[in-house]
């Protein structure tokens, strides 16, 4: 068996200006996948998504979907999402031409979202505030949580000091307007909402726990069937509970108050 190796050393000139172009960039605008979680069934599965439905929105026998609206922009809000290319494994790419860039917009910039109707009528053109704070979007799904009589659409995201955080918008089926109604700071993160029976549950803080928190697991019907004191400054804990299939209530709770509620569902 014979083993090879190559070294190799460039050397570069200077860069000599060729030409400027023009770059099309296309962003296909998919149809968002909506995760059910109803809170007053218990129902919901992580890995079950729906794209189009006839009552979310309202009461007509036509259905509607969601499509995201994007702009170009010198940042991206887009989770996930990059414009470089990635040239292969182990391998190194070198230019032998420079070209002129015209103008930084090259990212796609997240700017809201639409309903639109089976027959391709836009219901409802939403726009993210710009104050918002909202420094990221996971848009490659949402979450449709029923509590009570009330419906929220929610998006994953981060903020502008890149901490987790989850856009809320309340649905009214009889006028099918949207609003956005919260912007939640998120400083607890759970490692997995789909675990399965009896299964190990991971919490992390991101900020430091000053006083300490109580960590209490409700079911779907109220009951608290786990309960976990963590310590001041301790910035994460694991615990397991067993418990029959559905949504569970991960409920963070300081000083007396709940602070954060995460979701927690049981195969």
């Amino acid at each position: 068996m014979y083993e090879c190796k190559t070294n190799y050393e460039v050397e570069y000139s200077d860069w000599q200006v060729t030409n400027t172009y023009t770059q099309n960039k296309q962003k296909s605008l998919d149809r968002l996948r909506l995760c059910n979680i109803n809170l007053n069934s218990g129902d919901g599965r992580a890995n079950y998504y729906f794209i189009a439905s006839q009552t979310l929105f309202n009461n007509d026998e036509d259905f509607e979907y969601i499509i995201p609206k994007f702009k170009l922009s010198k940042n991206s809000n887009v989770m996930g999402y990059s414009s470089e290319i990635n040239t292969g494994y182990n391998s190194e790419a070198i230019d032998t031409i420079q070209t002129v860039c015209t103008s930084e917009d090259s990212n796609f910039y997240l700017t809201g979202f639409q309903i639109v109707s089976s027959e391709g009528n836009v219901i409802k053109d939403i726009d993210f505030d710009s104050g918002e704070g909202v420094g990221s979007i996971d848009i490659d799904h949402a979450y449709v949580i029923t509590i009570g009589s009330n419906t929220y659409l929610a998006f994953d995201g981060y903020d502008s000091n890149d901490k987790r955080a989850t856009l809320f918008y309340k649905i009214n089926r009889a006028t099918s307007d949207i609003k956005k109604v919260k912007v939640a700071s998120n400083s607890m993160l759970v490692s997995s909402t789909a675990q399965e029976h009896n299964a190990i549950v991971n919490i992390n803080f991101t900020d430091e726990n000053n006083g300490g928190s109580n960590i209490v697991v409700t079911s779907a019907n109220g009951v608290n069937v786990k309960q976990v004191a963590v310590p001041s400054n301790q910035k994460s804990v694991q615990f397991s509970f067993t418990g029959n299939a559905g949504v569970y209530c991960v409920s963070r709770i300081q000083k007396g108050k709940i602070s954060e509620v995460k979701k927690v569902m049981i195969k």
